[in-house]
This record gives C-alpha cells, structure tokens and sequence, in this order.
C-alpha cells in the first residue's frame, strides 16, 4: 500500500486513467479511498474469473473472495476441486456395487471394515467431510463423466489402409470401463489357427494376446493423469498393432528405458482400489508381465513412447 501511495504521489495522472478522469487529491485519506476502491475492483474481477473457471470445470465450489490469497495452496485446491452435485452427495456413490464388492475387498487388502462408508473412508475415497472426492466418484460413482466428462476410453478400430471401421466409447466408473472395454475389444481381435504341438489339436491364437489387452487397459486406466482434463485414454488397433495411449506424461525420474525396473503411482487411491477389486497385482507389474509374455511368445518387443502430455504403449501382431 506504501509503494502504491507513493506511486500516486508521482503519478497523479494514472488515477486519472484508471478511476475514468475523476482526478482524487495527492495526498492523504483520498488517495487511501482511491487505492481501496482498487483493490476492491481487482477483487470483484478475481472473484467472477473464479466462479466462471469453477463452472467451467463443473466443480461449483469456489472459495470466498475475502479469502483468496489467505488459504493454503493446499485448502485453495481441494476446494476448487471438490465435487457437489444438486442432489445429495451419497447419492452420487453406486452403493449396490460397493457392497457387493466389500468383502473381496477386504479379502484382498487383509482389512476388515465396519460398513460401506468406512471402506470408502480408509480407501481415501471421500474427503473430510464424508463426501466422496475426485478418486470416490470415478471408481465408485453412477456418473463419473457429469463430473469428469473426459475420464472415458475410446476404442477405434482401423482396417490396412486406416480407414477408421469402428469408433465405440465406454463410460460410467473405471471398473466398468475395464470390463465392458476388454470384453468389446476382445472381439474385434483377429485370430489364426495353429497346431498344437502337444497335442496336435487345433487351436485358435489371439492376434494381441488376450492378457496384454487387458494389463494394458487397467494400466492406462488406473494411471493416467486425470487433472488433464481434455484427453481421455484412447485405444486404437491397426491390422499389425494396438496403441494405448493414455493422458499424462511418465513421472520425473522415470524413462521409457527405466519403467520396467521402476515402481510407481499417479493415483495410489485408485491402484489400492483397483488392487482391491483384483484388477491389479504388484504396483507396476502389469508392464512387465507385459514384456516378459511377448518374450515368451517371441513376439516384437513391445514400444513404450513419452510425450509431453501422454504415453503411447504399442504391442504389434507380428514378430
């Protein structure tokens, strides 16, 4: 406020400017005025940017203008980022399937839970008041996408001369994308007979290995970057490839040529879950499992790429 006093006394004509040719005195208590009605205009601008920017991202949420520049970044973001919704917030939770779900649960994380809420609760699946948060509604929501409207896979499919066949969305919480995803795309998978040499019966063979799809669709989902809200993960088969491309680049520290030796999570809320739900094994084994069955099956070696805002994971038909 000093300097913007002095400022004033240096620069009348810029009062002038900004307060539309109302010229205050240079000194004392109608400067003070002028500088506050200022700062007051800052304020009601920052306050209406807020507000659209919150509806913008359909998080109706925004802190008090008396408060801007007060809270924690910390406070700032989660209340940016929490979701409310016109009905009420329980409702937004699919509660049938996280009660036919709580047992496998707590089998797989050896923890027993009082009820439904307190496992969402220890899952890190609702905020501190009791509401579910970003993690909540996209694992256990009835409609993720009316709050995350990106955080959908899409799956193409091309023929030899990339002419796009097939174009198919796949929405509602991630472990009902991984399901309907993987069921949908297994169909669209060529596949070739073989001789068993064992037996010597005929069997069919899976262009992609059926497994790789699989790992490779929970991986994207359960680590892609969800504050990037204008991409979502996108599944595309070529006649001699499939490319899964998902939203966020690789952490700092973690390379094309290091992720196999590393372990990692963008989302540890989602991977504990999704590891509770028997989608995931060890945190960061779904690649190499990946790569080691194509090695196994003498395939090419599949290629991990990283770009600024995204990973491409290609597996290839061919040898």
């Amino acid at each position: 406020v000093i300097k913007l006093i002095e400022f004033v006394k240096s620069n009348p004509k810029s009062l002038e400017i900004l307060f539309n040719g109302v010229h205050p005195v240079k000194y004392g208590r109608a400067v003070i005025l002028s500088i506050i009605k200022l700062f007051n205009r800052v304020k009601s601008f920052l306050k209406l940017r807020f507000r659209k920017k919150a509806e913008e991202l359909n998080q109706v949420h925004p802190v008090k203008s008396d408060n801007v520049g007060i809270l924690p970044q910390a406070e700032l973001f989660n209340r940016v980022n929490k979701v409310e919704s016109p009905e009420k917030q329980e409702d937004n939770i699919d509660w049938d399937f996280v009660k036919a779900k709580k047992e496998e649960i707590e089998q797989r994380l050896n923890n027993k839970f009082k009820d439904e809420m307190g496992m969402l609760w220890e899952l890190g699946c609702l905020d501190a008041d009791g509401a579910p948060n970003r993690d909540g509604i996209l694992l256990f929501g009835k409609d993720p996408q009316k709050y995350y409207r990106n955080s959908y896979l899409t799956f193409t499919k091309y023929d030899r001369n990339h002419n796009l066949e097939e174009n198919i969305n796949f929405k509602g919480s991630l472990p009902k994308i991984i399901e309907e995803s993987y069921e949908a795309i297994k169909k669209f998978i060529p596949t070739k007979d073989i001789i068993d040499s064992d037996t010597a019966s005929r069997k069919k063979v899976p262009g992609f290995p059926y497994v790789a799809v699989r790992e490779l669709l929970i991986n994207a989902v359960a680590h892609r970057d969800y504050e990037i809200g204008g991409s979502r993960i996108i599944v595309s088969m070529y006649e001699d490839k499939m490319e899964f491309q998902s939203p966020g680049n690789l952490p700092n520290g973690i390379t094309p040529e290091t992720i196999l030796r590393s372990q990692y999570s963008r989302n540890p809320i989602i991977a504990e879950a999704l590891f509770g739900l028997g989608y995931m094994e060890q945190l960061g084994s779904g690649i190499d499992r990946t790569f080691q069955l194509f090695k196994d099956l003498k395939k090419k070696k599949p290629k991990i790429e990283n770009f600024e805002n995204m990973v491409i994971v290609t597996i290839y038909s061919g040898k």
